[in-house]
Formats: structure tokens, C-alpha cells, sequence
């Protein structure tokens, strides 16, 4: 298992990444209708985003044992949610919300997550297998949306 040190480090060059495909793009660009997706590219950054801040709140309702985000059924639900929200926000505000969620999360992990809590298991709403995994996997798959969608931007754009 990765320390929470290189889960971190991970965590950072992917969010970098994420940010430099988008860095030099302009407002027309990010709402171009792409090609074969019902996402435009500031969906996408929307959809990021989204699930950044739900992360931060899923790690603190973990710690106090609380539920987070309870009424939706499934992913595919809450992304046509999160992205319903976004598309009245203006996108300067959408990589203001990005960049404070993921700021968040590294905070929650440094100062309240040790490299023995990343074996803990975690509630997951809608995990197939058990309903809970390894905090280690929970952000590993975030590191790895980081680098998902980025791919998919560079596709769209």
C-alpha cells in the first residue's frame, strides 16, 4: 500500500495535469459542443470538480460517521446533477470551485488521515462489492479521475 506521502504527491501531479490540458483554453472553447459527447468541455471540468468537493465531504462525514449526499440511486444520476448544476455557472467560477476542493482534500488527508487510516475501510455510496473499500483505493481512483478526464478533454478539444 502507498503511504499517504505518495498518495499525495500522486493526488498533486494528477490535479496538475488536469489543470495544464485546460490552462490555455478560453471561454468559447470550453463551451464548444463536442464531438459524439453530451458533455461540453466546461461539463467536464464541472463533473471534476463536482466529485473533488464530494470527495472532501465524504472524508469528513467518513470521520465524524456521518452519510454524504444520500437521495441519489447512482453515479450516472448524481454526474447529470452535478452537471445541471454547472451549466448556468460562469467556468471562472467552476476552476475557483475545482481549485478549492482539491485544496481542500489535501488538507483533510495531511492533517486528519494517517498512513494507518489509509488501510481503513470507507463507506462508498453505490460500491458494487461491499459498500466500503480501503481509503488507499477511494483516492487512488480519484487520482486516476484526474487523469481520465483529461483525456477526454484533449479528445474533445
Amino acid at each position: 500500500m502507498k503511504s499517504k506521502a505518495e498518495l499525495l504527491a500522486e493526488k498533486e501531479r494528477a490535479y496538475d495535469e488536469f489543470v495544464a490540458t485546460i490552462a490555455d483554453l478560453d471561454d468559447a472553447q470550453f463551451a464548444l459542443e463536442s464531438k459524439g459527447e453530451d458533455w461540453t468541455p466546461k461539463d467536464v471540468v464541472a463533473h471534476v470538480a463536482f466529485w473533488e468537493d464530494f470527495l472532501s465531504k465524504m472524508l469528513l462525514a467518513w470521520l465524524i460517521e456521518a452519510v454524504p449526499l444520500p437521495g441519489f440511486d447512482s453515479y450516472d444520476e448524481i454526474n447529470t446533477y452535478a452537471v445541471a448544476l454547472s451549466r448556468p455557472v460562469e467556468f471562472s467560477k467552476i476552476l475557483e470551485d475545482l481549485e478549492t476542493a482539491h485544496r481542500d482534500v489535501l488538507r483533510i488527508v495531511t492533517e486528519l488521515v494517517s498512513d494507518e487510516t489509509l488501510a481503513n475501510d470507507v463507506p462508498v455510496a453505490y460500491e458494487t462489492r461491499t459498500g466500503h473499500r480501503p481509503l488507499s483505493e477511494l483516492l487512488t481512483d480519484y487520482i486516476e479521475h484526474y487523469s481520465e478526464h483529461a483525456t477526454q478533454l484533449r479528445v474533445m478539444l
